[in-house]
């Protein structure tokens, strides 16, 4: 008998979300079934969870069981066209394409993977895994199909500890691939299988004693529903850092040592009793909110996001504390809710608010708040990430540190460069006639070719006060003296701008390259990055073409064009007073250079974000150390650009 025959309209469309997402079990009445006999009051996470714990007790999905034989047929075909190949060692575009008929970015996720680890034919099974977990093109359920088929090939009713064993090492030889894993730390075949049997155990002991039927405990093997939950739950496949922290407990185990990364325990990342998902971000990633990020690691953008919406919402509770009064706090967080999505527009902006209000009204229900009445940003982390640890929080302060410098010298630079670019762009061309005069000028007070605040206070060009201030902004040599070209900006009236000086256009072309390639770097990495499951340090560099010498030496001169002091450091001034970036590729190059308002920008900073730009490997350290210990003979070429012969490469 049914408890209640009719549920809530946001109920009605809770319960519709759960059908669509349970759509691969055999019977739709039943489902209707236990929905309506779930109490309609319990929230949401619990009524997702007690709906699990019924779907546990079915019957293996004949459509689940027909997509694995379909995945089993695939990987049989693909094996066949690897064997043809002759085994490569390596692979490129086309033979991914042939062998396992995936393009674009599944392609290159596979291609990521294959390129640190030499691919044999025992290897073929890991490797395919590896890739297809790593793959941003490829779903959840498709990936726990695919798994599902490499460890139970033959028989699609259930998993015995054999076949989990078989399952376990394909996910420990998939961890090792992706995470460059070193031959000799991989556990042997036995170990693996011991450890695997004893987790099948645990597993069945939880499922037992949470759904309440010991019959479970009866059965040999893991049913196709059962190994989708471990999966989703246990092992957080959508989230490369959980995967990375079951690795650590796998070798904390197995050598008997505790890691300082490992620092887990049964309840965060567990084959046992997995985190309960809840609608408000307990165990699920808040800002995203589905299902394929239970108890996900937030990434860059989320933490950021998350950051400025915290700012933001101090300001609402500056008045106000989370011991207040429940009906206030709840006033305060609407009021801010409606104030930040007004401001921002976007829909990201406005699921994370809505996670964060969820979040924080139920903590504030279920605590009474810290010993100081108030909630720290890492507080606000923890309740929308349970899984965070300390370690974690480290990162995501330097993340934040980096944004807030980043948008504030993006900011400066932005309106600097279009205020400048603005007036400059609408000045004509010092007529002719006054540039003769001037240039006539210059030749009467010169003195081997060049002026000093001597001569420019002495002539009635400068006052005393304010010519030092001048000649530092102008002087291209450091020596306190002005050449003509220097000397024609700072008599230039504002009206008007002077060609250009000799050497800069050709600067400035090479900068406007690169510029137009690190945007369209951007735009691709844009497209072929998912940093829910691949990191941008897994596309790697080894496969890169090396920047070629010539290349490295036109750098070089460019560089030095502009460290006029010889410090081997460039500031943004002088990149901004070389006309060298306009306001809308700014962010680009901070983003990609790393700038230090004290000291500047370092060559090698400089080396690599432009071999990153072209699309080139970055030369080797010792090469970088050699240049810049002048490991060949430096002089001055032609218009005043330095030239280098080099004498021998150390490499």
């Amino acid at each position: 008998q049914r408890a209640q025959t009719s549920a809530p309209a946001p109920r009605r469309a809770f319960q519709s979300r759960l059908k669509a997402q349970l759509s691969f079990l055999p019977s739709k009445p039943a489902i209707d079934d236990v929905l309506d006999m779930l109490p309609q009051s319990l929230p949401n996470y619990e009524f997702r969870r007690e709906l699990w714990m019924v779907v546990l007790g079915t019957r293996p999905c004949t459509k689940s069981a027909c997509l694995a034989s379909r995945t089993t047929g695939q990987l049989m075909q693909s094996y066949r066209a690897w064997v043809e190949l002759g085994e490569p060692s390596t692979l490129n575009a086309q033979t991914v394409g042939t062998v396992f008929g995936l393009r674009g970015k599944v392609a290159h996720d596979i291609i990521a993977v294959f390129s640190r680890k030499k691919a044999g034919k025992a290897d073929f099974f890991q490797l395919f895994a590896a890739a297809v977990l790593v793959s941003t093109s490829v779903t959840v359920r498709q990936k726990c199909s695919l798994l599902w088929s490499l460890a139970n090939l033959n028989d699609d009713a259930g998993l015995d500890e054999s076949q989990f064993g078989v399952l376990f090492k394909i996910l420990w030889c998939s961890l090792a691939a992706v995470f460059e894993v070193p031959h000799a730390s991989i556990p042997s075949s036995r170990e693996i299988f011991t450890y695997a049997a004893t987790a099948l155990v645990r597993i069945k002991k939880s499922i037992a004693e949470v759904s309440g039927d010991s019959s479970v405990l009866s059965s040999r093997v893991l049913t196709h529903n059962e190994f989708l939950l471990w999966l989703y739950q246990g092992t957080q496949l959508p989230s490369a850092v959980a995967l990375k922290l079951l690795l650590y407990r796998f070798s904390a185990e197995r050598y008997g040592k505790v890691m300082e990364s490992a620092d887990v325990n049964d309840d965060e990342v567990s084959l046992t009793r997995a985190p309960v998902p809840q609608e408000t971000g307990y165990g699920v990633c808040s800002v995203h909110g589905n299902m394929t990020s239970m108890c996900s690691f937030p990434n860059r953008t989320e933490i950021v996001s998350l950051h400025e919406y915290f700012d933001h919402l101090s300001q609402g509770f500056e008045q106000h504390k989370f011991d207040d009064d429940a009906t206030e706090v709840q006033k305060v967080l609407d009021a801010s809710q409606d104030a930040w999505t007004s401001q921002r527009k976007d829909a990201h902006s406005k699921i994370v608010a809505a996670s964060v209000r969820r979040a924080l009204l139920d903590w504030s229900r279920r605590e009474t708040g810290n010993s100081h009445g108030r909630i720290e940003f890492n507080d606000l982390v923890r309740i929308c990430y349970p899984c965070a640890r300390p370690l974690h929080q480290q990162q995501w302060d330097q993340w934040i540190c980096g944004d807030r410098h980043r948008r504030s010298a993006i900011r400066r630079l932005a309106i600097l460069t279009e205020v400048e670019s603005s007036l400059r762009n609408r000045r004509p061309l010092l007529p002719q006639k006054e540039l003769w005069g001037y240039q006539q000028l210059f030749q009467d007070i010169q003195t081997d070719g060049f002026v000093t605040a001597r001569d420019l206070v002495e002539n009635d060009l400068c006052d005393k006060d304010s010519v030092q201030h001048s000649i530092s902004m102008l002087d291209v040599r450091g020596d306190g003296q002005l050449d003509q070209q220097s000397f024609l900006v700072l008599v230039c009236p504002s009206q008007y701008r002077i060609p250009d000086m000799a050497g800069l256009n050709e600067l400035r072309d090479a900068f406007g390259d690169w510029v137009s390639a690190l945007a369209t770097l951007e735009r691709q990495l844009a497209t072929l990055t998912d940093e829910e499951i691949v990191a941008e340090e897994m596309l790697g560099t080894s496969l890169l073409k090396p920047c070629p010498d010539s290349e490295i030496m036109r750098l070089r001169s460019a560089f030095c064009l502009l460290d006029t002091k010889g410090v081997e450091r460039i500031s943004l001034q002088q990149l901004r007073r070389a006309d060298l970036f306009r306001a809308a590729d700014a962010a680009f190059f901070l983003r990609h250079i790393d700038v230090d308002d004290a000291e500047g920008i370092s060559w090698r900073a400089f080396v690599e974000a432009v071999c990153f730009a072209r699309g080139w490997r970055p030369p080797k350290q010792v090469y970088v150390d050699w240049v810049l210990a002048g490991g060949g003979e430096w002089k001055r070429g032609e218009k005043g650009i330095p030239i280098v012969r080099r004498e021998k490469t150390v490499m």
